[in-house]
């Protein structure tokens, strides 16, 4: 019998003494549950630092790792996909998506220096997970302020990586890098979202929840569901799936006053703006209101952020709930002090703009409205003409116009620029 399958023999009956599946197996690696599906048919051998993770899993004794050692072959690059039976073609899809954005000869530069990192197979340390939430952090700062296509496939790189680590470590040491993990899935998922891959962000949402459980930390797991709340409102579930992310994120903070509250409120007090429901959505801004005065200094101060909570984020929410209860003064001036907290170009500003062109258009003035979504389109670099919260935004504000008056030229000229591809004019 070969090798592969004297390990995926082996493999299957612990699983089967311990009464394991391999999804169970799967979410305590944590890996893909495809790639545990391969390594028990012997289709895959496994590298030293996942077989040692399953050895340590199924307490084997060293049985598990001795057997695959018998017979190591090149590692490929591992890669962190996610969720639900993820097939090769997945994969490949995936790997596509990564060379477009990087350029072929990144991602073979990548492949290579992966292989040369795995000669190391000292297991993670605490200096790793002092690394890894270095990284993390400076990928929440990225995603904050600059366009997906800048930092995406590094991102996707860098989840392989701490995938490896992950699996190389135990104890405090890998409860702290699976805390760092669940941030790049769930910075992963904002990213594709902001491209507009809304199904393969899904996936990375998932997974960030999942992994954010598995370290037992609520007000992470509150803090990734707050923000999938927010960002449901611009994908196919709308306001029913971001009221059902805020209130997981409320129940997973388990009462506890943090940043994940605060986007939860946010979410609802949008949802609920966009519903029509007026008194809730008074309700829920109060709720972010009342949070945010009691958040911590650090998410407040963390303006450079995706996970931070200034107060920037606060005004754009009340500028956007008054636009949508017909407040059109208070809106505007809700606006204006939103605007005055964004110092530089970018997503967050540009919406704050959309919504002032909206709520022009909302109060009748349809010329000004679609003048001001021309003006501000045309002045952003190509690379925001592509972010699906800003385009969403854009779209919302000339969908406003009423359908007797959209043959006027400025409307006209907007619903043009937004036909555009980016970097045409």
């Amino acid at each position: 019998m070969a090798v592969a399958m004297d390990f995926a023999t082996l493999m299957r009956d612990l699983m089967r003494e311990r009464e394991m599946t391999g999804r169970g197996v799967a979410r305590k690696v944590p890996c893909d549950p495809a790639l545990i599906s391969r390594l028990l048919c012997g289709r895959r051998q496994p590298s030293a630092q996942m077989a040692g993770r399953l050895d340590e899993l199924l307490e084997a004794g060293g049985t598990l790792a001795a057997a695959a050692s018998q017979h190591r072959m090149p590692r490929p690059v591992p890669i962190w996909w996610t969720a639900d039976d993820i097939g090769d073609d997945d994969v490949n899809r995936r790997d596509l998506l990564g060379a477009m954005i990087a350029g072929p000869l990144a991602l073979q530069a990548e492949r290579l220096r992966r292989n040369l990192d795995s000669v190391s197979v000292a297991p993670a340390g605490e200096r790793d997970a002092d690394e890894w939430e270095r990284v993390a952090a400076a990928y929440a700062r990225q995603v904050s302020c600059m366009p997906a296509a800048g930092y995406l496939a590094h991102l996707l790189a860098d989840a392989g990586e701490i995938t490896e680590r992950v699996m190389s470590a135990s104890g405090r040491v890998r409860v702290r890098l699976i805390w760092s993990a669940a941030q790049i899935a769930a910075l992963t998922a904002i990213g594709l979202t902001m491209l507009g891959d809304l199904q393969t962000a899904a996936r990375w949402w998932r997974t960030s929840a999942r992994v954010a459980g598995e370290c037992g930390d609520g007000q992470l797991a509150a803090l990734i569901l707050g923000r999938q709340a927010v960002l449901a409102l611009y994908g196919p579930g709308g306001e029913p799936e971001a009221l059902m992310r805020a209130d997981d994120a409320l129940t997973a903070a388990r009462n506890h006053t943090c940043a994940g509250v605060a986007s939860a409120h946010a979410a609802r007090a949008q949802a609920y703006g966009r519903l029509g429901n007026r008194p809730d959505a008074v309700q829920a801004l109060a709720d972010l209101v009342r949070t945010w005065d009691e958040l911590p200094a650090g998410d407040v101060e963390a303006a450079d952020s995706e996970w931070g909570q200034p107060e920037r984020r606060v005004r754009h929410t009340k500028s956007w709930v008054l636009m949508l209860a017909g407040d059109t003064r208070s809106a505007l001036a809700a606006h204006e002090a939103a605007l005055a907290l964004y110092p530089i170009p970018g997503r967050g500003r540009t919406q704050v703009e959309m919504h002032q062109a909206e709520t022009l258009i909302r109060s009748g003035d349809i010329d000004g409205g679609a003048r001001h979504c021309v003006d501000v389109l045309t002045g952003l670099a190509p690379a925001w003409r592509r972010d699906r919260l800003i385009m969403s935004s854009a779209l919302a504000a000339m969908d406003a116009v009423p359908a007797a008056l959209s043959g006027r030229p400025p409307v006209r000229e907007a619903r043009e620029v937004l036909a555009l591809p980016a970097g045409q004019s």
